[in-house]
């Protein structure tokens, strides 16, 4: 039986902060009314940031505290953060996602602290980056007021490699030992007629010689390819796509895929897979080891 763990958490980071400028569907967007611009920023962070002209920050304090602000079309009040990178008259474009996880802004509207691992956090906290869920996360983020939109305008390099620090009860846990039948790796034609490894994992049922009995299927993903040793990944359709049945028993979108092929013999293969899906269950990673396991090719000629 292959042994993987569940990761669960909060929503997904494209809906959360909308700070990125990447044209796939798995970018952070951009808020609509704010003024996020999402391009023209060069630096690394809130500290030393440099590329905005008349940005003024509260510097002030010790933390992040909250004041009225007038009526700007925006409900959130104006937050007074203790680092430099941030608003200090309107409130952060992070509405209702702030705080979420997947945010760069936390439940004060204040810019969370750069990163790239968890050592560059404080101890109670974790690095939380974009990539390591299929996402893009734009890095350099930079905050400004503008008087004249009379609102808090950010800027980004959006390169997709962002991360950001967040409370270590906020990130994605752990659940272990989650069974399922098979996997059963096969081959199919795609959409286009190229040739796809198709990887499903069954809820309940019995396998026997690449044969599921009796089993609903739970997780499928499409990559696409040939079976080979190396790296098979998918985005949002961009190289294959996936769906997770969810404990409602709804199907719903893989928004990450990753199938690694260590070794195969043409029979049987050994690697690991990873799926990352969301919805209102919240931010979940299914991942794991495969080993001796089965590859049952189809009579499907492609192309």
């Amino acid at each position: 039986m292959t042994q993987h763990s569940w990761r669960g958490s909060s929503w997904w980071i494209a809906a959360a902060l909308g700070l990125g400028a990447c044209a796939d569907k798995g970018s952070l967007g951009g808020y609509e009314g704010t003024g996020y611009e999402g391009t023209g920023y060069e630096g690394t962070g809130s500290e030393g940031a440099t590329g905005s002209e008349g940005g003024e920050t509260s510097s002030d304090g010790s933390g992040a505290t909250s004041s009225a602000t007038e009526d700007t079309g925006n409900t959130t009040t104006t937050p007074s953060c203790d680092q430099p990178g941030n608003c200090a008259m309107y409130p952060a474009p992070c509405g209702e996602t702030c705080g979420a996880v997947e945010s760069n802004f936390d439940d004060d509207g204040c810019l969370r602290g750069a990163c790239q691992q968890d050592e560059e956090c404080g101890g109670d906290e974790r690095c939380f980056r974009g990539m390591d869920f299929g996402l893009c996360e734009a890095s350099g983020i930079f905050c400004q007021d503008n008087a004249e939109e009379m609102s808090c305008l950010c800027s980004s390099d959006p390169e997709c490699g962002g991360g950001h620090c967040v409370p270590a009860e906020l990130y994605p846990p752990t659940i272990e030992d989650q069974d399922f039948t098979g996997p059963v790796l096969s081959n199919d034609c795609g959409p286009d007629d190229g040739p796809l490894l198709v990887f499903v994992m069954y809820g309940d049922g019995a396998y026997s010689d690449c044969v599921v009995t009796d089993g609903v299927e739970e997780l499928r993903l499409e990559f696409d390819g040939v079976l080979e040793v190396g790296e098979y990944e998918f985005s949002f359709g961009s190289g294959g796509s996936g769906t997770h049945r969810n404990d409602a028993g709804d199907l719903e979108e893989v928004q990450y895929g990753q199938l690694v092929i260590d070794s195969t013999d043409g029979d049987t293969y050994s690697g690991s897979y990873r799926a990352v899906v969301g919805g209102a269950a919240g931010l979940r990673v299914l991942e794991g080891a495969l080993s001796g396991e089965d590859y049952c090719p189809q009579p499907v000629v492609c192309g």
